[in-house]
């Protein structure tokens, strides 16, 4: 277990490094409340803020922070209430991810970072994936340790055999993923893996849009907030 700890800390500092080396801003905290306190003390209070769809920013509480009203918060989908009539119409909900590029921070949590330093999110809509590539002027990734791999293929690997799924469910869609765990193609040839952009036909498919993030041209424009515990799918 000592030598397990040893090895996640090399990781987490060789990702930090590297992340830095890649022009991308690496900050690491213990605990989900202090990811949550780091958003806080950034933002400014008025601060136009979008996010991508994030299991980990609502685990973090950061959801909820950002609908306290401190912030001029875009909500990204349509809100439902309890009765099931939609207080956000789909046309709203639309402007509100076309308003997330202009937004002075950009929020989001990462399917996996590589230890070379960088970001991979794969989208079926592709606003998330547009939005950390170009536009808002600060984007904000909150992601836990779990989310560190070794290289692009483990990324690949994760997102067909751990994100997509475990999202597919979340969300309601039936899928092959879904119900086998894997993406169907994964295990094409025995043990090899699928290429990245390898997928089911489905309408529905949530992978579509894949984002390799690595040296960035506006330095500092994106911020990595690791959280020493496990956190998201």
């Amino acid at each position: 277990m000592f030598y397990d700890e040893m090895e996640r800390e090399r990781d987490l500092n060789k990702t930090v490094e590297n992340l830095e080396r890649n022009g991308m801003r690496a900050v690491v905290v213990d605990t989900r409340e202090e990811a949550a306190r780091y958003v806080e003390d950034t933002i400014p209070a008025g601060a136009s803020v979008a996010v991508g769809g994030s299991v980990t920013l609502k685990e973090c509480g950061i959801i909820d922070l950002l609908k306290s009203g401190k912030y001029n918060f875009f909500t990204p989908r349509p809100t439902v209430a309890p009765d099931g009539t939609a207080t956000v119409s789909p046309e709203a909900a639309v402007a509100n991810y076309r308003a997330a590029y202009g937004a002075d921070y950009y929020l989001s949590g990462s399917n996996a970072i590589t230890r070379e330093g960088e970001l991979y999110n794969v989208d079926g809509r592709g606003n998330r994936v547009s939005a950390i590539a170009y536009g808002p002027q600060k984007v904000i990734i909150i992601a836990g340790i779990n989310k560190i791999v070794k290289n692009l293929d483990a990324a690949v690997a994760r997102v067909k055999t751990v994100a997509a799924p475990q999202n597919c469910r979340r969300l309601g869609i039936e899928s092959y993923c879904a119900e086998m765990d894997k993406c169907h193609s994964f295990f094409r040839g025995g043990d090899k893996a699928a290429n990245m952009t390898d997928g089911c036909l489905s309408n529905t498919r949530i992978c579509c849009h894949y984002l390799v993030s690595s040296k960035q041209s506006a330095d500092g424009r994106i911020t990595v907030v690791l959280v020493k515990e496990k956190l998201g799918y």
